[in-house]
């Protein structure tokens, strides 16, 4: 496989993970919301302006629901953003990389239906590498 920039191939690899971090911060955020739910009143009834648990707690679960929802959010958009960037390549070069980037494909699975002669192996190193290159260049020009 050829090389590629450094941000462009963490860009990648970060779509290639992106179901699995939205799903494991999606139950994150589900776990955050039953903790601030699981507050009792009673941590919550000291008058104003005095300082108990509850509040310092429910403080903490906030900052860090913010934060995972943050996360969440960067995270969901990134097939998005991979889409538009894939778009500026080559239709089978586009396709090959969604196949894999985006659906979880091997390599192999991805090749399947775009290089079916005998030589469909080596010409989808090549196909790969190739893509791997536009869309460098693609990222390269998107994020200057």
């Amino acid at each position: 496989m050829i090389p590629i920039s450094s941000k462009a191939e963490d860009f990648l690899q970060r779509v290639r993970s992106a179901k699995t971090t939205a799903a494991r911060l999606e139950r994150e955020m589900n776990d955050l919301r039953r903790q601030w739910f699981q507050l009792s009143i009673l941590q919550w009834g000291s008058p104003r302006g005095e300082e108990n648990p509850g509040r310092q707690r429910a403080r903490e679960i906030k900052t860090m629901f913010r934060m995972a929802n943050d996360a969440y959010l960067e995270i969901t958009a990134l097939p998005w953003r991979f889409s538009v960037l894939a778009s500026h390549l080559p239709e089978r070069e586009g396709e090959l990389l969604r196949r894999y980037y985006l659906d979880g494909m091997t390599w192999e699975k991805a090749f399947e239906g775009l290089c079916s002669d005998r030589n469909g192996r080596q010409r989808g190193r090549g196909l790969r590498d190739r893509a791997r290159r536009h869309f460098d260049e693609a990222f390269q020009q998107h994020n200057q």
